[in-house]
């Protein structure tokens, strides 16, 4: 089964996991216009189609974990500033500390 990035266990953490999603979205986004690409090149470097890189800018599904760390690669960047706001309530509400956070998704995935 595929594991989404923002999975929360009570129906009433839906609209913050939505938060989180949106938060991803914009700094994707952000991100992708900071490096002056078009979201064309961005989905042929990521080998993805432009409507679902689209999909992933607009917050309406997420990207496996191997896109993540594609996306991170791509534009020169870390999983960690893709995923900023998720990262910083994390090691705040869970006083732990990983230096790059797809490690985090990884251990609480398969572990």
């Amino acid at each position: 089964a595929k594991r989404q990035l923002f999975t929360f266990e009570r129906e009433n953490e839906k609209a913050i996991q939505r938060q989180y999603r949106e938060k991803f979205a914009a700094n994707l986004r952000n991100i992708r216009l900071e490096r002056k690409m078009t979201q064309r090149e961005l989905a042929t470097r990521l080998d993805i189609a432009v409507p679902s890189l689209s999909q992933y800018e607009n917050a309406i599904i997420e990207p496996t974990l191997k896109n993540l760390a594609r996306l991170a690669d791509i534009l020169n960047t870390s999983t960690d500033t893709l995923l900023a706001e998720f990262v910083d309530k994390c090691r705040l509400n869970g006083g732990y500390f990983f230096l790059d956070f797809l490690t985090e998704l990884f251990i609480m995935a398969y572990c």
